[in-house]
């Protein structure tokens, strides 16, 4: 017998021979003890089970991903832009700048909207930062009203103070200061007493916001209005025959120059008002109005005093205007809108 044929039968009889006494014929990986290891055994069956227990729940690996989250998109429904303006937002163009928390209470809110005019607007944010703010004095909403001059955007963006609350935001067209007050009061009125809006060509007194604060509880309770009324800081003393400067008191027109004294009218240049007469009855009144910008606050005042509501103005004024006036011409051929008790 040659040896290939003596290595097949020796090789047939030793597997014969484990068979016979169940010995492995390969080696094994050795087994854990799971349960001397305190580790509870799994049934092999139960595992099974566990995993084709749901096959809906099971991700699938042909499935689309998943859109990832806009970091920008609003957390909450009410942070979105009004109807008036929102379909005009620039996506994700709202958002905090930096600056202490957006989401603190302040005694105003102030909405400033900008078009073009970057050396006024510098000359308003400038005056705010150095004006002796407080902690909670005011939050600032500033949008730009689709401006052509990029330096406009680039302070819009790039403006901070360490005791002022900034948001932002851009329009995709120059919808203007209704819009943008509208846009601004919606996000503010909740976290605020008070809601202002300042033209972008004015600055302000030091020290403006008590003083202004002081006057419209003064007003409010001297005449018995309930917050119907509007104040503005910036008495138009402008030479000429406009109804703006006139001053009444006691229904009666009036030279004088009192702490403060009703108006049939008042600029654009500021308005300021409470954060109920807002939800009340100006917000109303905006929202109707919409993109509409062109002689809105003579129509808003006409329609305030329509209501029963007053206008009022204080002297001397804490804010002083440095452009022209918005169609309106002293018999000097002068286009200028100014206070003089400034």
């Amino acid at each position: 017998m040659n040896f290939k044929i003596l290595s097949l039968v020796c090789a047939a009889v030793l597997l014969s021979w484990c068979t016979k006494h169940d010995v492995p014929t390969t080696p094994e990986t050795p087994v854990k003890d799971e349960a001397k290891e305190g580790t509870a055994v799994k049934d092999p069956q139960a595992a099974a089970n566990e995993v084709t227990a749901d096959p809906a729940s099971a991700k699938d690996p042909l499935a689309p991903p998943k859109k990832p989250k806009d970091p920008l998109a609003p957390k909450n429904p009410k942070d979105k832009a009004s109807s008036a303006s929102g379909k005009n937002l620039l996506p994700g163009s709202t958002a905090s700048s930096s600056g202490p928390a957006w989401d603190g209470k302040a005694k105003i809110g102030m909405v400033i909207t900008a078009h073009n005019r970057p050396e006024y607007l510098r000359i308003v944010l400038e005056s705010l930062k150095y004006s002796n703010l407080k902690a909670g004095d005011i939050k600032l909403f500033l949008v730009d009203s689709k401006s052509d001059d990029k330096r406009t955007a680039r302070i819009i963006k790039n403006f901070s103070s360490a005791v002022v609350p900034v948001k932002t935001s851009s329009f995709t067209r120059d919808d203007g200061v209704v819009s943008g007050a509208l846009l601004g009061f919606d996000e503010l009125v909740d976290s605020v007493q008070y809601l202002t809006t300042v033209d972008q060509d004015v600055y302000f007194k030091k020290g403006w916001v008590d003083e202004l604060i002081n006057k419209f509880e003064k007003v409010n309770a001297e005449q018995k209005l309930e917050q119907k009324f509007v104040l503005t800081g910036f008495n138009d003393s402008s030479t000429g025959t406009n109804p703006l400067i006139k001053c009444y008191r006691e229904g009666k027109e009036s030279s004088e120059n009192p702490e403060y004294c009703e108006k049939s009218q008042i600029s654009g240049v500021h308005y300021f008002f409470s954060a109920s007469y807002y939800k009340n009855f100006i917000g109303k009144w905006l929202q109707k109005r919409g993109n509409k910008s062109g002689g809105w606050d003579w129509a808003l005042s006409k329609d305030i005093r329509k209501a029963n509501g007053k206008l009022f103005s204080i002297s001397p004024s804490f804010i002083q205007h440095l452009g022209f006036a918005g169609g309106k011409t002293t018999p000097d051929g002068d286009n200028l809108e100014f206070a003089t008790d400034f």
